[in-house]
């Protein structure tokens, strides 16, 4: 009994909060930038790096719970010893997706993500005096989740965790972001 008015109290709840959002919801466009801690890992060679990067995006909201957006991400360039080398992994690219939003009040959306990227990794190598490289392109599988707060009707600030599924390693990005709804 306290189970079925614990779950219907909750979805009244949930429809009271989506109904009032849904109203301020914007459609249309929007565009944004984010700054945060990029992770690349390669299971193959044991790297495991960390580097500040940054990702440009612009977004399309089709109707208040779903949105497609493309963007671009630059990893930066995480280095770390292995083995006696040092290696420097760089990975640019776009990603294309699509984001399922969860409205939870007023102010706080929760998303998801799902998409594809397309990406460059550049390997550098370096023992002593010996140098080498290597660069190469692939699209693999991506997806986040992340929390929205509305600071104005214009004006979002996003927190989100993104991983690019490469094959034989990952591609991370924790990150925050800001973006002006046109």
């Amino acid at each position: 009994m306290h189970k079925r008015v614990a779950v219907n109290g909750l979805a009244l709840l949930g429809l009271l909060a989506s109904t009032s959002v849904f109203a301020e919801t914007h459609t249309g466009f929007y565009l944004g930038a984010g700054l945060g801690t990029t992770s690349i890992e390669d299971d193959d060679t044991g790297f495991d790096g960390d580097d500040t990067g940054f990702k440009l995006f612009l977004g399309y909201n089709v109707y208040p719970n779903f949105a497609l957006e493309v963007t671009y991400f630059d990893g930066a360039k995480p280095e770390e010893r292995v083995n006696n080398f040092a290696i420097q992994v760089a990975a640019t690219g776009v990603n294309f997706s699509a984001l399922g939003r969860l409205p939870l009040g007023d102010i706080f959306t929760a998303y998801g993500r799902v998409g594809f990227a397309k990406y460059d990794t550049d390997i550098s190598l370096r023992l002593g005096n010996l140098r080498g490289s290597d660069s190469d392109s692939s699209t693999d599988l991506s997806y986040g989740i992340g929390g929205a707060f509305n600071v104005g009707a214009k004006i979002e600030v996003r927190g989100e965790y993104e991983v690019v599924d490469v094959s034989g390693g990952d591609f991370n990005v924790l990150s925050v972001s800001g973006l002006y709804k046109f």
